[in-house]
């Protein structure tokens, strides 16, 4: 048996035992003999999700794109009647979104570019915003119990109606079971999030983490700024990766300082632009060159889940996660903390609700 497959269902059979509500559970395994010879090992999952955060940053970039260059005129005004091809690629685009936002379906008949459109962006952005805090809310539980992802992506985090997991643990270690959290830095991964130590073969620890959240919040944040379609996204290219571009950071972030809004009743434009534009804050030392100099995922769940006055009291945290709570290690763990802190943030993250009681 696959070494890798393996280790997924040894992880998430430790972690099934005691879920997090952004971690899909293992159900069951399964194997087949194929016809060919040898066998196939399966996996049954739960819950069954709608789409992934890479499908849709991709959905709303394409509808945004359309929305940009064939249904506003060069004045800015919308379009009465886009052409059919064009309507045709918008609810090609739609399709998967339609379900994430409670819109329904007969919205289709609906003008696309003036009603639906609208709409779609503000609930896809407020989607995206408090998808911000259910991933750390995920990540923090997987570090609290002592388990890295090692590779995280957006096409691991699934998506539906009814919530956000996380998944794909055949690269995660389990470190319950050793003395440190920091390993050897060898393992082959999906190179455009990987961290610096892992790409330069360095022993690595939590911390790489950090930096692969990090990149997928920066890809978040284009998305919910509606940023014009001309602007830069080099992570895009085939075959590059944040951490070969570090020096490019600043160039990442000028764009979020000027965040495109659609004035919508049904949506607080002011309130994501003001977020938006605090993101770079958090982003720049969670993209850091040395492990070292990254935050832990605790102080990353303490900044998503602080209230801007600017933006009435707004969080990146959802119903679910929000507000959350620092349980405080105890002296004892803190004592255990290893010279990269991989150790000793050992801290249970919960409702404020349950931990008052």
């Amino acid at each position: 048996m696959d070494p890798q497959i393996l280790n997924e269902i040894k992880i998430l059979g430790r972690m099934s035992q005691n879920r997090h509500r952004h971690v899909v559970e293992l159900i069951g395994s399964y194997v087949q003999e194929q016809q060919r010879g040898g066998y196939e090992i399966g996996m049954l999952i739960w819950p069954v999700a709608h789409t992934d955060l890479a499908a849709l940053l991709h959905d709303v970039k394409v509808l945004w794109q359309q929305y940009c260059d064939d249904l506003i005129d060069s004045d800015g005004d919308i379009l009465p009647e886009p052409a059919s091809s064009v309507v045709e690629r918008i609810r090609t685009a739609m399709e998967p979104l339609l379900p994430l936002t409670y819109l329904n379906k007969h919205h289709h008949h609906i003008n696309l570019a003036q009603e639906v459109q609208s709409i779609l962006f503000g609930m896809c952005g407020i989607r995206l915003r408090h998808s911000l805090g259910c991933i750390a809310n995920a990540v923090a539980y997987l570090h609290t119990n002592r388990i890295r992802h090692k590779d995280l992506k957006p096409s691991q985090i699934l998506l539906s109606p009814q919530g956000l997991w996380l998944t794909d643990f055949g690269w995660s270690a389990d470190m319950s079971e050793h003395s440190t959290s920091v390993t050897s830095g060898g393992d082959q991964i999906t190179a455009k999030y990987q961290a610096p130590e892992r790409a330069n073969r360095q022993p690595c620890g939590r911390s790489e983490d950090i930096f692969s959240l990090g990149c997928i919040y920066l890809e978040i944040a284009y998305c919910m700024a509606l940023l014009d379609p001309d602007v830069p996204r080099p992570w895009l290219q085939k075959g590059w990766s944040f951490q070969a571009n570090l020096n490019q950071m600043q160039e990442w972030m000028k764009p979020l300082g000027y965040p495109r809004y659609i004035p919508n009743p049904k949506w607080d434009s002011r309130q994501i632009t003001v977020l938006i534009m605090e993101l770079p804050v958090l982003l720049k030392p969670m993209l850091a060159a040395a492990s070292n100099d990254r935050p832990s995922i605790q102080d990353i769940v303490d900044s998503l889940s602080t209230p801007f006055v600017e933006s009435s009291g707004a969080t990146f945290t959802g119903e679910c996660c929000a507000p959350l709570m620092r349980i405080e290690s105890s002296s004892e763990e803190s004592m255990s903390e290893d010279s990269d802190n991989e150790i000793g943030d050992t801290i249970a993250v919960m409702p404020y609700d349950k931990a008052k009681s």
